[in-house]
């Protein structure tokens, strides 16, 4: 039940049908009350259709949630944990499965999070962009500016680097790159990457 829910959900994403993206969402919500994947859903299709308050309103909700430790743990047994924690487990490991249908709807909302300063909710957002399609250098790009917007210049430097890897020649990548190095005061090298942006764009070195 859960993934055939969860499959209509990233087939009306796909199909921009983002009003029965949002009924979908919302009976997901509904049967299971503490579901962080339809929740962050809601607050994406509220976004895109401009209630704006009304999403921002959520993905606080979402922060808050989070940050009271009220999610399931991995530690957890069986006995720990509710019904409702499993079903909400199951939802979150159907919609960032490899291929999801949902990726796009994960990228998309880590673009919305990124916007709104939320770099902490869009650093899992982005992950779980990632998990559904593991090549998505767009995913790549978005989760290193949300490392850098949250200071974990690890995060930062490690998708950076791992973008430009595939793709030297990506000035977005190198330019990200090179604050990272000017954050821990590496001077050199985030001037080095500068020099090689101008000079992919036509510049002089």
């Amino acid at each position: 039940m859960i993934a055939a829910l969860v499959d209509l959900l990233g087939i009306f994403y796909a199909n921009n049908d983002l009003p029965n993206f949002e009924v979908i969402a919302r009976s997901i919500q509904t049967a299971i009350p503490n579901d962080l994947v339809s929740l962050q859903f809601l607050g994406l299709v509220y976004y895109r259709t401009g209630r704006v308050d009304e999403a921002v309103s959520v993905f606080e909700r979402v922060i808050r949630w989070r940050n009271s430790g009220a999610a399931v743990q991995g530690g957890e047994t069986n006995a720990d944990i509710s019904d409702s924690d499993r079903s909400s487990t199951a939802c979150m490991r159907e919609s960032t499965k490899p291929d999801s249908f949902l990726a796009k709807a994960w990228y998309d909302l880590g673009a919305v999070l990124l916007q709104l300063r939320r770099f902490d909710l869009a650093i899992s957002v982005l992950r779980n962009s990632l998990s559904a399609e593991p090549n998505s250098a767009q995913a790549t790009l978005a989760l290193g500016r949300a490392g850098l917007g949250a200071a974990d210049l690890d995060l930062a430097h490690a998708c950076f680097s791992a973008l430009l890897q595939k793709r030297p020649d990506s000035g977005e990548a190198r330019i990200g790159l090179g604050l990272v190095y000017r954050k821990r005061r590496e001077f050199a090298a985030a001037r080095a990457c500068f020099d090689r942006v101008r000079a992919l764009r036509g510049g002089v070195r």
